[in-house]
């Protein structure tokens, strides 16, 4: 949530009133002196202060989801099943994001929140945010392909994608198993990297996203709230933006 938005809710007084405030500089957030309204907070993972008094405000929700293959990441789709089916009842807010999207046919891990900013922020490009596949492959992967990602491979015909990391787990004339990890979500990217290598990706799960890992013990489609741990990798992504380049 917006901070400034925080502070209506807590009867701030007038947006000019709010202005205010953050013009005094007695708006803290982890005594950190804040002055734009606009950055995206959370009070339940944050001390959010103006001057001695402490903010509280709506709890943000985030689950990670083993997303199985065959659902499509969308509140809502007409003629396929979607992630948020696998929620149960009280689990579905009206106002749910996934941070970074898969699509249907992939699997792994779904990051699932109400922090509808948060959301917006890490699909931004700047902040780098890094996503582990595994993935298997029609066709051999060697050497060659290993420079190749970490070169930048061209896709679309002319977008040059950033510096990837491509680790080979299995290598055949047939089939090859790899991880590969790269900083950036273009559509069907990772697909698309493999085609223009001339391989084609037969089966595509997500194992890592910011930092958080797929948790081993989730069957697919099933979902759990964010750990402590995994709540404070969360937690860096709120609150001041640090400018792009640094």
């Amino acid at each position: 949530m917006r901070i400034d938005r925080l502070l209506q809710v807590n009867d701030f007084g007038s947006k000019s009133d709010r202005k205010h405030l953050f013009q005094r500089k007695i708006v803290t957030v982890d005594q950190r002196v804040i002055t734009d309204g606009s950055i995206n907070v959370d009070p339940g993972l944050q001390i959010i202060k103006v001057g001695n008094h402490l903010i509280t405000g709506p709890q943000e929700y985030y689950w990670m989801m083993n997303k199985p293959a065959g659902y499509v990441t969308a509140n809502k789709d007409i003629t396929k099943p979607v992630v948020f089916d696998l929620l149960q009842a009280q689990d579905r807010h009206p106002d749910l994001y996934s941070l970074g999207r898969l699509d249907r046919f992939t699997e792994g891990l779904l990051i699932l929140t109400t922090n509808g900013p948060l959301s917006r922020r890490l699909l931004q490009p700047h902040q780098h945010v890094a996503k582990t596949y595994a993935v298997e492959v029609n066709g051999f992967l060697g050497y060659d392909q290993v420079q190749a990602f970490a070169q930048g491979i061209v896709i679309d015909q002319s977008y040059q994608c950033q510096p990837a990391q491509l680790q080979i787990i299995q290598a055949g004339s047939s089939a090859s198993r790899a991880q590969v990890t790269l900083h950036e979500g273009k559509f069907h990217q990772v697909k698309k990297m493999f085609l223009s290598l001339g391989v084609k990706v037969t089966q595509l799960k997500r194992l890592s996203f910011a930092g958080i890992d797929l948790d081993p013990d989730l069957a697919p489609g099933q979902y759990r709230v964010l750990k402590a741990d995994e709540l404070a990798l969360i937690k860096a992504f709120l609150g001041p933006q640090k400018p792009v380049g640094k």
